[in-house]
């Protein structure tokens, strides 16, 4: 049987003039008299296959739609549900604490725009200092806007004894909506590809599919050059997974999560959950190690952008945040899609000269020059290759000692 395509208006007509000027239970004298271009009776034809082509390619949509999501649900491939940001917090007292003060689990801290976030594990400002370990906390509601930058969580929601301030120092991550259609058919490739279990995506595909991390990526170490000191020549696999923490760290949670997913386990009905990984073959699980990312840049606005250059800033810096966050596990920076990014977050921008470099780098801090080139998040350290660079949301002293805020913006 051939797939159904969709017939044109020229070949509907066609077929229905052909049909029409030889109908057998017609008589000759009852037979249209004229069907060529531009007649009454094939303009009355024509009417009819524009809603006839309408209906044609409604019905291979719908088709082609049932056949996917018959697909999703005969292997129980639902949509992913929204997800809430997390991140961490730090509570502080403006004097040293005369005995440790308890941060209960629960207690929510309220962002300048409205969102609310709690803590998902206690945690204390210990006697004779003056603020507390980050404390990972987790928003109330899911979705995209728990995306916060550094310093947007600011009040208690209900006083706590001793804590006079509140405050994230690095952004929160990781909130999203339903997964999209899109998303869930480039999941569902990637799913097939791994039914071979013990391969690389399908370590991957195991821990992304606990929902306790962001990002996953796999590599075998015996492949790197050169190999690490200590690495066999095969059969050890690094798994590295980045919980959206900023803290180059993964919770105890979601490391238990993942080891489950990798290695299996026992359930409490008794029955036994195989893992992803080939037999014999041990996996490492590492936290991804965050690489600040300095951005400085001079921007060109069209005659009308100057006015609002307030409002540009804001764009720019949103536009990177997002930037950055899309960026995987071991990705490099792309300086020439960045630079695209920026040039279109706003139409009065006309130009961006940037550049980037890593925090670590001895680089000058305020008059570095520009430059051209991907900014990688490896060094000479093998683990680098599951490093994942961030945006560095702060301030630091230039060479002239004045402080710099980055991301940095300079109307040119």
């Amino acid at each position: 049987m051939t797939a159904f395509a969709p017939r044109s208006f020229e070949a509907i007509t066609e077929a229905m003039a052909e049909w029409i000027a030889s109908d057998p239970d017609l008589s000759p004298g009852s037979l249209p008299t004229d069907l060529s271009v531009g007649s009454l009776e094939r303009s009355h034809l024509e009417a009819l296959a524009v809603v006839l082509e309408e209906y044609e390619v409604r019905t291979a949509e719908a088709l082609s739609d049932a056949i996917r999501r018959s697909c999703y649900h005969a292997f129980g491939f639902g949509l992913l549900p929204p997800r809430k940001a997390k991140g961490t917090a730090v509570f502080v007292s403006f004097t040293p604490a005369v005995r440790d003060i308890p941060i209960p689990k629960g207690s929510r801290i309220q962002a300048d725009g409205g969102g609310v976030f709690e803590t998902v594990e206690p945690g204390l400002i210990p006697h004779g200092a003056a603020q507390s370990e980050p404390i990972p906390v987790e928003a109330l509601e899911p979705g995209p806007k728990g995306n916060l930058p550094a310093g947007a969580l600011q009040r208690l929601v209900l006083a706590l004894p001793g804590v006079d301030l509140v405050t994230n120092p690095s952004p929160t991550m990781g909130g999203a909506a339903e997964e999209s259609e899109e998303l869930r058919a480039e999941r569902f490739s990637q799913w097939i590809r791994t039914l071979v279990r013990g391969t690389k995506e399908a370590l991957e595909f195991a821990a992304l599919g606990t929902g306790a991390v962001l990002d996953a990526r796999c590599v075998e170490p015996y492949l790197l050059d050169p190999v690490p000191p200590g690495v066999p020549y095969a059969g050890l696999v690094w798994l590295f997974v980045d919980e959206g923490l900023g803290n180059g760290e993964l919770s105890p949670t979601a490391r238990l999560a993942v080891e489950r997913a990798v290695n299996g386990f026992v359930d409490a009905g008794g029955d036994v959950v195989p893992g992803w990984k080939a037999a014999g073959i041990p996996v490492r699980i590492l936290a991804a190690h965050p690489v600040p990312v300095c951005l400085r840049a001079r921007v060109q606005l069209a005659v009308d952008g100057s006015a609002r250059w307030d409002e540009i800033s804001e764009l720019l810096t949103e536009t990177a945040r997002r930037f950055f966050r899309a960026l995987r596990i071991g990705e490099a920076v792309s300086y020439q899609n960045l630079v695209t990014a920026l040039s279109l977050a706003d139409p009065d921008i006309r130009e961006v000269d940037l550049c980037l470099w890593r925090s670590d780098q001895m680089v000058p801090a305020y008059a570095a020059p520009l430059s051209a080139e991907d900014l990688t998040p490896r060094s000479t350290d093998p683990l680098s290759v599951g490093a994942r660079a961030r945006l560095l949301e702060g301030s630091g002293a230039g060479l002239d000692g004045r402080i710099v805020t980055y991301p940095e913006w300079i109307p040119a």
